[in-house]
């Protein structure tokens, strides 16, 4: 299987909803090209920032313990700085052999 990785990879930038990996610190490593597509968002422009950095001060605040409980909605901004809400999913991916734990994150517009 030496081509899984990268295979994977082309699987989950194909995928419809938006992904996003965050660090456990909050940090924000990774996003799929369907974050272009649902929310406009170039993925270099939120790679290296804190998901707390694009969560709006006046809503209540979420906690990671809430994201990382599997299903939550939050408004975020949009590439052309409309907040727009969306429903988060998450799964905890624990650590490795080769690596530490993050989180999933996938991202659908709530209507």
């Amino acid at each position: 299987m030496p081509h899984f990785a990268t295979d994977l990879g082309r699987v989950a930038h194909a995928l419809p909803d938006a992904l996003v990996m965050i660090e456990s610190d909050g940090t924000i490593s990774w996003l799929n090209q369907a974050t272009l597509d649902l929310m406009g968002i170039e993925p270099v422009d939120w790679s290296g920032r804190s998901l707390w950095d694009l969560l709006p001060n006046d809503d209540d605040p979420v906690t990671l313990a809430e994201i990382e409980s599997g299903v939550t909605s939050v408004r975020l901004q949009d590439g052309a700085g409309q907040w727009r809400r969306y429903d988060l999913r998450s799964r905890t991916v624990p650590a490795g052999t080769h690596g530490t734990a993050f989180v999933v994150l996938a991202l659908r517009e709530t209507t």
